[in-house]
């Protein structure tokens, strides 16, 4: 049984963690690995969700989720570029 194989690699939005992203994918794909990309937040850096007006704090799931988007927004142009195997 072979062993799963997985690079994890950060992504902050910025170009230089676009390059990252590019390099994991690359050497994934060497390896046949697949790719998980995180970012670290908090509430306070976190994109405010659509909800969230006036005096209303939406639960964390969606800052989750605001988060999420980000992150996949920032990296589709890279991933598109280098290739799948992104979770």
């Amino acid at each position: 049984m072979a062993a799963s194989r997985t690079v994890i690699v950060g992504h902050d939005g910025s170009p230089t963690s676009d390059l990252a992203l590019a390099w994991a994918l690359n050497y994934a794909g060497r390896f046949e690995a697949s790719v998980r990309v995180i970012r670290g937040w908090s509430i306070s850096t976190a994109p405010r969700p659509a909800s969230m007006t006036g005096g209303y704090v939406p639960p964390i799931e969606e800052f989750a989720a605001a988060v999420l988007a980000d992150l996949e927004a920032d990296g589709a142009r890279v991933v598109a570029e280098w290739g799948a195997g992104v979770e």
